[in-house]
């Protein structure tokens, strides 16, 4: 890609700015501490390699690097972690993902293991959901689900300390002999 530069300047003592000329634009390089020759050659580096159609000549998208790894031909490469190929899928249990990545908590699927999954809504703060280990909601986890009925949740199972082992607040006329 041929690159013309039309113009540069020095703005004081070894800062320099350089105006390129590609095939996809106009690049603007500066640099508060570079030299002139430094900042050029920075300046043509950073700005090569680009995909587009005017930058990337044989237009495979490639960026000529060779890479031809690809998730879902049913082969393990580079950094994928599975590829079942056509039997990757985001919404089967145990399953490679469709990213080639291994099943997981957290991907919105029930798989082995987990008791719930609801993805990036699995929360240890927030009342009722999915926890963050992917097992339910329950008294003991110090969220007060209003949803299983608690009324408190201390994060223990020690009655008398205002709130009893099953998530209920402890007090007088409750109906309950509470320990303590």
């Amino acid at each position: 890609m041929e690159r013309l530069v039309e113009s540069v300047s020095e703005r004081g003592p070894g800062a320099t700015a350089a105006v390129l000329h590609s095939g996809s634009g106009i690049i603007l390089c500066a640099s508060p501490v570079l030299n002139l020759s430094l900042a050029l050659i920075l300046c043509v580096v950073v700005s090569c390699g680009d995909d587009s159609s005017s930058g990337n000549q044989n237009e495979n998208q490639n960026n000529n690097n060779g890479s031809q790894l690809l998730c879902g031909n049913g082969q393990v490469e580079g950094i994928e972690e599975c590829d079942e190929g056509a039997q990757n899928s985001d919404s089967l249990p145990d399953a490679c993902r469709t990213d080639c990545t291994e099943a997981r908590c957290g991907d919105s699927v029930v798989d082995t293991g987990e008791q719930c999954d609801e993805g990036p809504r699995n929360s240890d703060a927030v009342p009722d959901a999915c926890r963050s280990d992917c097992t339910p909601s329950r008294c003991g986890d110090e969220v007060v689900d209003i949803g299983r009925g608690e009324t408190c949740d201390d994060g223990n199972a020690v009655s008398g300390d205002g709130c009893d082992s099953d998530c209920q607040v402890e007090f007088c006329g409750n109906g309950r002999r509470d320990d303590g």
